[in-house]
């Protein structure tokens, strides 16, 4: 059973409905005003087919398939009210609009912390979405614990990255004392059991090298310091030869100092006996001038 025929089952009187899609389609001006009434004037009871659906979702998406004019959406959607917006997510799948109405809209319904609106925005339309804000919507459907099986093309679209940000919002709760949604659980396990999931392997492998690059750099730095503390021994042993040696030239030295004062010494002693046998050869001569002298007075 499709949408119209289920609505029109689960409504008695449908007069209001028919003229007020009547109405949008000669006037779209006129759903700024029909569009909030709908659930005053039609229900919102939740249809029996197709499931999940509820009177006055079903008849907002009938009006907004009567607009001709699409550009009224947006506005619709910033004035509504949560049902109101729901409705237009919802209908976004069918009207297919421009993406670049589409995509803000969804966006927005994704930063709510409103789980209809979260749900209505994973829906078909949700494939405006790129794969980063779609991974995002997933995340907070999981985290808001929303049943999986209300995101469209999940089966398709999860991917190794999606895995790995569950993955890790599954540490968290854990860590908190928290269990993860079995549906997510399952959607974990799948795909780390498929092809589409080596990162965390090839993540593990890299890690493994980082830590084998770091141990080698610590016993590099080790090996050097070792090498810089052998150095440090060896030039204080040289300082300290240095030391000695200086020790050891002040000794030359003062010993130079000491054998030159002894060479002075010894040369003035040698100057003495020089003087002293030239004196000894002079009264030597006086002697034996004398001793003529006398030797003529005889």
């Amino acid at each position: 059973m499709n949408l119209i025929s289920g609505l029109r089952a689960e409504l008695a009187d449908t007069v209001w409905l028919d003229t007020a899609l009547e109405t949008v389609a000669r006037q779209p001006a006129a759903i700024g005003r029909l569009f909030p009434a709908v659930g005053r004037r039609c229900g919102r009871w939740m249809l029996k087919e197709p499931p999940g659906w509820s009177v006055d979702d079903a008849a907002r998406v009938l009006l907004l398939t009567r607009l001709r004019d699409q550009s009224e959406i947006p506005q619709l959607y910033r004035h509504g009210d949560a049902a109101e917006k729901r409705a237009i997510l919802r209908a976004l799948a069918l009207l297919e609009p421009e993406a670049d109405t589409v995509t803000p809209l969804l966006e927005d319904a994704l930063r709510t912390n409103d789980a209809r609106l979260v749900a209505a925005a994973l829906g078909p339309a949700a494939r405006h979405l790129d794969a980063a804000a779609w991974r995002q919507g997933v995340l907070k459907a999981v985290f808001m614990q929303l049943p999986l099986d209300q995101v469209a093309d999940l089966d398709e679209r999860a991917d190794a990255e999606l895995g790995v940000m569950l993955a890790g919002l599954a540490e968290e709760r854990r860590a908190a004392g928290r269990t993860m949604p079995a549906d997510a659980q399952a959607l974990i396990q799948r795909l780390r059991g498929s092809r589409t999931m080596p990162g965390d392997s090839e993540a593990l492998n890299q890690r493994l090298q980082e830590g084998g690059t770091m141990a080698g750099g610590a016993d590099a730095l080790d090996q050097r310091i070792g090498e810089s503390r052998t150095m440090a021994g060896g030039a204080e042993a040289l300082d300290q030869r240095v030391r000695e040696s200086r020790t050891m030239a002040g000794g030359a030295d003062a010993l130079d100092q000491r054998l030159g004062e002894s060479r002075t010494m010894a040369g003035g002693a040698e100057a003495l006996d020089q003087r002293v046998r030239e004196s000894r050869t002079m009264a030597g001569g006086a002697e034996a001038l004398i001793q003529r002298l006398q030797e003529r007075g005889q």
